[in-house]
């Protein structure tokens, strides 16, 4: 249905229901700058996903919380809030899950480790009307 450099979106066919959602397939830039293009189309894509189910799923490259993170700088820069801003703009939320918090680490000792939550599933609440039992599971890093 679309793609960039940074998602793959497609149309999927549940065909024991008859059913349609959207999954869109996310591999973020590491530059905040860079990234701004995906917030726009993940936006644009949210406006005619409105009434199917939808999820994203996969590296966002950004922590949407600052307890989504441990180790390292712990200051908040301002480009920290665009995935939320996106989420609020498309009416996302994280998809319940299980599992690690932290999905990427730097595998340091441990008094220079460094862990972050990037990669996630998001869903808009359709989503949660249609498979109300879903989860995500995250397993260790690595």
């Amino acid at each position: 249905m679309g793609s960039s450099s940074q998602f793959m979106h497609c149309s999927v066919l549940v065909l024991e229901k008859q059913m349609v959602f959207y999954a869109t397939f996310i591999y973020a830039f590491n530059s905040s700058a860079e990234r701004l293009p995906l917030w726009e189309d993940i936006a644009s894509i949210s406006r005619s996903a409105s009434s199917t189910p939808w999820i994203l799923l996969g590296d966002f490259n950004v922590v949407r919380f600052s307890s989504e993170r441990a180790g390292g700088d712990l200051s908040w820069p301002s480009y920290m809030e665009d995935l939320n801003q996106c989420c609020f703009d498309s009416h996302l939320d994280d998809l319940k899950f299980s599992g690690h918090l932290c999905t990427w680490s730097n595998k340091s000792p441990s008094d220079c480790l460094i862990s972050r939550k990037l990669d996630r599933a998001l869903v808009n609440p359709v989503w949660g009307t249609c498979f109300p039992g879903s989860e995500a599971v995250f397993h260790p890093p690595g």
